[in-house]
């Protein structure tokens, strides 16, 4: 799932700056620690239960929705490469 989450990270990364949201007050909001959510947004092995709260304190519904947004990462991703 490495090129996943990283894909994950970089839906989350973009979420935090439109939502102005710091990863301290994501980690707060989530219930974890500011190193854990700074682990998760630079190397990080995401969990379906940590999407699932990380989500849930961007707005989102779920996971999935959150997983949707990573595809849509990746597609952009996809995009540049080609272009």
């Amino acid at each position: 799932m490495a090129d996943s989450d990283r894909f994950v990270r970089q839906a989350v990364n973009v979420q935090l700056t439109r939502k102005k949201i710091t990863q301290r007050e994501l980690a707060k909001q989530v219930g974890v620690s500011y190193s854990y959510i700074n682990g998760l947004l630079h190397q990080g092995t995401w969990s379906i239960s940590v999407m699932d709260k990380v989500a849930s304190a961007l707005g989102l519904s779920n996971a999935f929705e959150l997983m949707a947004l990573a595809k849509n990462e990746r597609e952009l991703s996809d995009q540049e490469v080609v272009a």
